[in-house]
């Protein structure tokens, strides 16, 4: 989605970090990745990929942790170049 709230520098680095973390992903969780991004609610997305809620709840979870310390990993490779 557009939005006008997040400074530019944010949205750059978003936009280019999401596709490369989203690309390390098995292909099944990177499904969830993106029916959850399109605004999809839980139960729907466990419907549609044969999960209980409870664990796209999880994966929720998981997806934010590793997206985090991808960003971080990648902050800290700038700073050696």
């Amino acid at each position: 989605r557009d939005n006008t709230q997040t400074p530019i520098l944010d949205q750059v680095q978003f936009r280019c970090d999401f596709p490369r973390w989203l690309g390390r992903l098995p292909s099944s969780k990177r499904r969830v990745v993106e029916e959850l991004a399109l605004g999809h609610r839980t139960q729907d997305v466990a419907a549609a990929v044969g999960l209980t809620p409870g664990r796209v709840s999880q994966l929720r979870q998981e997806f934010h942790d590793d997206y985090r310390a991808f960003c971080e990993g990648e902050a800290g490779n700038d700073v050696n170049v």
